[in-house]
């Protein structure tokens, strides 16, 4: 990941040592820009923290105040903010350490979209679910700093764990949140996506040809008519986290706990199974070039698709009926869908099985659209279009073996 330059409109320089402690700059005032200052960050970062945190934050001194840039994800870019312990003087049990994160270059535009990732924390913080919440600014926010690793991409393929992952999304399933509970949020920013990759025009070579090889794919194409599939798919529409990989998973020592929730949204519940499970085909924290591997051998065999989807449907039914009294997973299910006298386990694995595959395509087609937008204004270091072209692949082997016909008027 490339780092990330924060400048502020007036440039600050500090004349003695008493001007750094009573530094003051508004969070306001920052510009995201592609150019790395390190100096800039820790200015930005000291004046924020000061300006948000209470108790002893509020006397640091600019020497004894650390930032360091951590990894993040491909929107964000993440610090940890400290203060060295034999200078902090907790005051109200604030923490020596804390998260701050900006959001990417690409954010800025989609308003909306920040403002329901912020309201999505507060929910989440407020009932002990993730982070706690201690600053919101324009350009990011302060966040609880979590001492715990993100899961590696080995730990989804462990049974135990991919049985946790699966325990964490329906307990996630069950949430309600204050938002359109129509599932929008897919088809309408699939949408928007393909209409920017469709105007976009890169000046790189490398660029302008990856475009071209993608675009020549037909994959609006492609889209329209899994949509009309998809939807003969009743699949229940509840609040999906929509991009549950391992970066977005922290370990700790009692629980796995979900972040980053800026694509929340109710959606049909077979994205997040089939977005989750194309995951396991890419590990997109690689360090050398591309920045990222795929392996299409990865993805879930039948056997861990049954491991993740009977252990969801188990912490589903459980969280529901301490919540609901007598809800269980079937209440979410069409009852057309139920035959009467059925093995109901049995009926309703397969079912989330079709959902998980079928819905694992469209996920291929967003992230492509998605990738080819975020290559036109995303500096974090990361090949966006050789990412969107290796998903491409994999669409079109999924493809392949769910539909080897091709997609026809009448799916069963």
């Amino acid at each position: 990941m490339s780092n990330q330059s924060i400048t502020f409109k007036n440039e600050i320089k500090f004349d003695n040592a008493q001007e750094k402690k009573n530094f003051h700059q508004p969070s306001s005032s920052i510009i995201i820009s592609d150019r790395n200052d390190a100096n800039e960050v820790k200015k930005f970062a000291f004046a924020v923290c000061r300006e948000y945190l209470s108790g002893a934050w509020k006397n640091i001194d600019y020497d004894d105040f650390m930032v360091e840039r951590i990894s993040g994800g491909l929107s964000n870019y993440l610090y940890k903010c400290e203060v060295k312990i034999e200078k902090f003087n907790q005051v109200n049990n604030e923490p020596c350490k804390i998260l701050l994160r900006l959001y990417g270059e690409n954010h800025h535009k989609h308003s909306s979209i920040l403002l329901k990732d912020i309201i999505v924390s507060a929910i989440m913080s407020d009932h002990h679910l993730g982070p706690k919440l201690y600053g919101i600014f324009p350009n990011g926010r302060l966040e609880e700093f979590i001492n715990a690793a993100s899961m590696n991409q080995n730990d989804m393929y462990k049974p135990e764990l991919s049985r946790s992952i699966a325990k964490v999304m329906a307990r996630f399933h069950t949430l309600e949140m204050p938002f359109i509970k129509e599932p929008q949020w897919l088809f309408d920013s699939t949408v928007k996506y393909i209409k920017q990759t469709n105007e976009i025009k890169f000046t790189d070579e490398k660029d302008i040809k990856q475009h071209a090889k993608l675009m020549s794919f037909n994959l609006e194409t492609e889209y329209k008519q899994l949509k009309k599939i998809l939807k003969t798919l009743n699949s229940p529409v509840v609040f999906c986290h929509n991009d549950i990989n391992v970066g977005n998973i922290l370990k700790l020592p009692d629980k796995l706990m979900v972040i980053d929730y800026e694509y929340g949204s109710y959606n049909f519940r077979g994205f997040d199974f089939g977005n989750h499970f194309c995951e396991w085909m890419f590990n997109n924290n690689y360090e050398k070039y591309p920045y990222f591997q795929y392996n299409f051998e990865f993805y879930p065999n039948r056997e861990q698709q049954v491991n993740f989807l009977t252990a969801y449907i188990e912490e589903y039914n459980k969280a529901r009926s301490s919540r609901d009294g007598n809800l269980s997973v079937e209440d979410i299910e069409d009852d057309n869908d139920k035959e009467n006298g059925a093995n109901f386990d049995k009926l309703d694995i397969e079912k989330l099985i079709e959902e998980a595959n079928c819905f694992a395509l469209i996920a291929h087609l967003f992230w492509i659209f998605w990738s080819i937008c975020q290559a036109s204004v995303c500096k974090i270091q990361f090949e966006y279009l050789e990412y969107a072209l290796a998903r491409c692949e994999a669409y079109f082997k999924q493809k392949k073996i769910l539909f080897p016909n091709g997609y026809t008027d009448n799916q069963n």
